[in-house]
């Protein structure tokens, strides 16, 4: 299932936008639920056009040029809702990249392999902290159940590399 879809359906649910103001969410305040780029979102966007999920309507702002401007259909609609009970009713698992890595650890030295394991640390702990700096500020009604439960899943990774780092330390001694 494309959660971007879903994400586009429940954007546009809340408010109609035009396509720079879906691009600036994507971009601003989705890039921890998926890997989901600005132009990604506008040819989903067309996608879901054609698909007559989404219309468009063409306005106008005092002397700015025309622009379009989106919302969900009653189709829409009733797709936003079958991927939403479709989403939250599945288990979907999440596979990481640094996985792979983990299944080879021991094929470094110890010393080198810590050396790593910090590196990711401190890459993860960054993102650790701009997410707890933004949670804050998104209620539930705005984006806090899924900032929640991503947060969660962080802090269950940065614990486990925690205890991996501290067993190559203890190598190293």
């Amino acid at each position: 299932m494309d959660q971007r879809r879903l994400l586009l359906l429940g954007l546009l649910r809340l408010r109609r936008m035009h396509g720079y103001q879906l691009g600036e969410i994507v971009d601003r305040d989705l890039s921890y639920l998926a890997d989901f780029k600005r132009p990604t979102a506008y040819h989903l966007l067309h996608q879901l056009l054609l698909e007559g999920l989404v219309q468009e309507q063409r306005e106008r702002q005092g002397e700015r040029p025309e622009r379009r401007v989106y919302s969900v259909t009653p189709a829409g609609e009733e797709e936003f809702f079958r991927l939403l009970q479709l989403q939250l009713s599945s288990y979907q698992p999440g596979y990481s990249p640094g996985a792979a890595g983990l299944l080879f650890l021991e094929a470094l030295e110890p010393q080198q392999a810590a050396h790593c394991l910090e590196q990711q640390l401190q890459g993860l702990e960054k993102t650790l902290a701009l997410l707890r700096q933004a949670a804050p500020t998104h209620g539930h009604e705005r984006g806090g159940y899924a900032l929640g439960f991503i947060l969660a899943r962080m802090e269950a990774e940065h614990r486990y590399l925690q205890g991996l780092l501290a067993e190559f330390r203890e190598k190293v001694r």
